[in-house]
């Protein structure tokens, strides 16, 4: 991912696949569940800028693992590999690994 870097307060993540199996191996399908994704951040922007004209910088990292709601951000694809551009304010959560 070295050949993109995303601008403003947006973030590129490559999504992961989730497990939606249980313990034994049966596979778990709600339609009406909400569809999360977990992804880990590649890149990140230098940050929004306030109405003041300042720089607010990102506060989540590069190699940090975040949750979003399926369906959020833009799909890419940089040299074979599925990305997502997504802004900061779209990530409900950090997944402590």
């Amino acid at each position: 991912m070295s050949n993109f870097n995303p601008i403003d307060d947006r973030l590129v993540v490559k999504v992961r696949e989730l497990d939606n199996k249980t313990a034994s191996g049966l596979i778990v399908v709600d339609p009406d569940a909400p569809k999360p994704e977990l992804g880990d951040v590649v890149a990140v922007g230098p940050g929004r800028k306030s109405k003041k004209g300042n720089i607010v910088p990102v506060t989540i990292k590069v190699d940090e693992t975040v949750i979003f709601t399926r369906g959020t951000g833009i799909p890419i694809k940089v040299d074979g590999e599925n990305y997502i551009i997504i802004k900061e304010d779209e990530i409900l959560g950090l997944v402590d690994q």
